[in-house]
This record gives structure tokens, C-alpha cells and sequence, in this order.
């Protein structure tokens, strides 16, 4: 079968983008924001919450930020791309962290959280902090503390930040130096993250949790979820394969193929039905909850199905708002959705009409302030830069590598002989 089409490039440029999957990450951020909705709304709805499975949703944007960050180097071999992605990735994520955290303090001076009334409507205990924030502050609140362990006021799913900064940065730093090592050096560097990771695993059974401004709360976590970016990456190797081996065995092997992907989703979904399997221990479950993930990443590079569906119009504009529509979408909920909700019940309306009244609202204002971020902060932060470093490192400014004039030295990376400009 064929690899999901990609994003139109310049002729010789090497893509990372893979439509299906960009489509896949739109609509998790759709599940993940239902999810939060719901736990405002009806906290006691456990079983609606538990098939929307938003742990798992977050699971899997960490194995594709792994596969995204690795596409590139497998596809070209050129330790080039991991160098200038390690340079930038730092405010690829600060940018739209910010300007979202700008957007919720606003939302949070027009539209005051209700914590008390919510908590006499649905239940649901709030964490709201009174203190009141200035534009300064909010660069801590909203950017420092969510990227350093620190635990923002502002409304959000932060903890995910610093994971997705610090094992995508530890990804491309091994990326980067990955083609200049000796291959005994490589195996060592494995043979040591997997001893690494099974400690880690086996040392205590409580799965890992963001326990802010503890380091050893946070190394546990960082350690654990880490095997969600390399999964990714060998997913991007397979997937970079002349032979694609990713949809020949989907093609020859359906049956079990298919059995595979029903036995991820479901584990995926409700994890808990194999802790008998693995001893009560959370933390080994956390890695086949990782592992199953990444098996849905496959399923969808394997198959055409999958990959049409996700390659619609609408999957691909909810692909692209879908970062904005993550970090934003906490804070709408305990603000504008709440407000309506207790104004919608102070008018008489029936609880189940203001709820899906609220919900569809806070829907419709989450989207369209995702456009909006995805428009701005998004789009500066991935141009940001971009242009200088293509050509400092000689990729040009399509991402095409750029071919040596007379007389230029050429370096081998990775195995694969690359030429770099002639110095100026």
C-alpha cells in the first residue's frame, strides 16, 4: 500500500508530514477536550469519561511527536534536519504556549471562574486561585513555570509541556550524533536506556505522576514516557523503508493485523483489565499502554481506510488547529462554558438542555480561537527562524538541500555523502 500523502514540497525536499496522522492528532484533541468537558459538567459520568480514554489520546500525540521529529533524518539520512529542529524545537513550543496562556488569563478577567457554583452544580472542584495576574506574571505562569515543572494558576493541561520539550529534545540530541557513532557504541547507549527505563519501571509500582517541583516525580515520568518518542521513531524508520514493512505486513498479515489494533484500542481505552497480567504494577502497564498506542499510529500508516477518512477536510483542519485547540480548551471550559452554565440554570433551563447548550458553545469559541492562535503564535513559531538556519545548515529555504557549488567540501553523514556550501 502507499505511504498517506504528504504536504506539497518543493521538488528534493524531504517532508515530515504525514496527513493521516495529522488527522488522527485533530480529532484526540477533540476526545481529550470532550473528556475535560464532560469531567466539568457531569464529574460522576465515570463511563462516559473512561471510553473517551484521554490519557490514552495524550499517549498518542507523544508517539507521534516522536515519529514527526525522527521522519525527516530516516527519509534523508542527514543528521542536518535533527540539528536544526534541536535548535528551534525550544520555541516551536514556547510561542503558542504563551500566546495560550495570554488568551486564558484574558478569558479569566472577562469571564471570572465559578468555582463555587460549579461545585454546587455538577460537583466538580475547581482549581481556581483568586490571585489576581498581570500581563508580567502571566510569562511565569503561563510559559516558565509550564516548561520547567512549575505548576501555572492559569487553567491548562501544562504537564504535558515539559515532556514533549525535554524527550523530543533528547531525541534529536541522539538523533543528531546517531550515523557518527560506532556501532558498539550505538548498542551500548540501547542496552543503557532499557536498563535505564526497567529500573525505573520495576523500582516502584505506583504508576508516574507530575508531582510539581519534585524532581524525582518528574525524572520517573520523563523516563517512562520517553518510550512513546522512541516508538515513534522506529516508526518513522520503518515507515522511511523502500520496502515499507509497516504496510506490506498490515497487507499480508490483515487478520492479525486487525486483531492487534482491536486488542490496542481496548487496552487503550481500559488499561486496568491487564493489571492481573502484570502484577498490579502500574508503571509496567504505562508501558504497554505506550506500546499500544504506537500500534494505533500503525494501523493507520498501514491502511488505506484509516488514512482516507483522516485525510478529509474536516480531519485536516481540526489536524491543524489541533495543538491551539489542546491548550486552550481547559481554560474556556472553567470560564466561558461555566458561565453559561450557571446562567443557562439561573434562566430555569433543565440541567441536561444547559449542559449541551454550554458544551456546544464552548465548542464553537475553542475552535475559533484555535484558528486564530494557529493563524498567529502557531504559524510564527514554526517560520521563526526557519529561513536563517535552512540556510546556515545548506537545507535552502524549501527545505531542499541545497547543491554544493565547484569546489565545495563535502562531509560524509551518517554513511550517505552530503555536500555543505562553500564557505563565503
Amino acid at each position: 500500500m502507499a505511504l498517506s500523502a504528504v504536504v506539497a514540497a518543493p521538488r528534493g525536499a524531504v517532508t515530515a508530514r504525514v496527513d493521516a496522522l495529522d488527522g488522527l492528532r485533530g480529532w484526540l484533541a477533540v476526545v481529550v477536550a470532550t473528556s475535560h468537558a464532560v469531567g466539568v459538567l457531569a464529574p460522576d459520568a465515570n463511563r462516559l469519561s473512561s471510553l473517551l480514554a484521554a490519557d490514552f489520546a495524550v499517549r498518542i500525540f507523544f508517539v507521534h511527536s516522536g515519529f514527526v521529529l525522527a521522519l525527516k533524518y530516516f527519509r534523508s539520512h542527514d543528521r542536518r534536519w535533527p540539528e536544526v529542529m534541536l535548535i528551534r524545537r525550544p520555541w516551536r513550543l514556547a510561542l503558542p504556549v504563551l500566546a495560550a496562556a495570554l488568551v486564558g488569563w484574558a478569558l479569566m478577567s472577562i469571564c471570572h471562574p465559578l468555582p463555587n457554583r460549579i461545585a454546587a452544580l455538577s460537583g466538580f472542584e475547581m482549581e481556581f486561585s483568586r490571585r489576581i495576574l498581570t500581563p508580567a506574571s502571566v510569562l511565569r505562569q503561563g510559559l516558565i513555570d509550564p516548561l520547567l515543572l512549575g505548576r501555572s494558576i492559569i487553567p491548562g493541561a501544562w504537564w504535558t509541556m515539559p515532556v514533549e520539550l525535554y524527550c523530543s529534545l533528547a531525541l534529536l540530541a541522539v538523533l543528531v550524533l546517531w550515523g557518527s557513532m560506532p556501532r558498539v557504541v550505538r548498542r551500548t547507549i540501547v542496552t543503557l536506556y532499557v536498563l535505564l527505563v526497567s529500573v525505573v519501571v520495576l523500582s516502584r509500582r505506583a504508576a508516574p505522576v507530575l508531582v510539581f517541583q519534585s524532581l524525582d516525580g518528574a525524572v520517573r515520568l520523563m523516563v517512562i514516557l520517553s518510550v512513546a518518542f522512541v516508538f515513534g521513531a522506529l516508526l518513522a524508520r520503518l515507515s522511511a523503508s523502500e520496502t515499507r514493512p509497516i504496510e506490506r505486513f498490515g497487507s499480508e498479515h490483515r487478520l492479525l493485523a486487525v486483531a492487534g489494533t482491536v486488542l490496542a484500542l481496548l487496552v487503550g481505552v481500559a488499561p486496568s483489565i491487564l493489571l492481573p497480567v502484570v502484577f498490579q504494577n502500574h508503571s509496567v502497564l504505562q508501558i504497554l499502554h505506550l506500546g499500544c498506542a504506537a500500534l494505533v499510529v500503525a494501523a493507520v500508516l498501514a491502511w488505506s481506510t484509516p488514512k482516507r477518512l483522516l485525510q478529509a477536510p474536516i480531519s485536516s483542519w481540526l489536524g491543524r488547529i489541533s495543538f491551539a485547540v489542546y491548550l486552550i480548551h481547559i481554560v474556556v471550559q472553567q470560564t466561558v462554558m461555566a458561565q453559561i452554565l450557571v446562567g443557562l440554570e439561573d434562566l430555569g433551563l433543565s440541567r441536561p438542555l444547559s449542559s449541551l447548550i454550554a458544551l456546544v458553545v464552548s465548542f464553537v469559541v475553542v475552535f475559533a480561537l484555535a484558528q486564530v492562535l494557529t493563524m498567529t503564535a502557531d504559524r510564527a513559531a514554526i517560520g521563526f527562524g526557519k529561513p536563517y538556519l535552512y540556510r546556515r545548515f545548506g537545507l535552502g529555504a524549501g527545505g531542499t538541500p541545497v547543491p554544493p557549488p565547484a569546489g565545495s567540501p563535502e562531509l560524509p553523514l551518517n554513511g550517505v555523502t552530503a555536500s555543505l556550501p562553500a564557505e563565503s
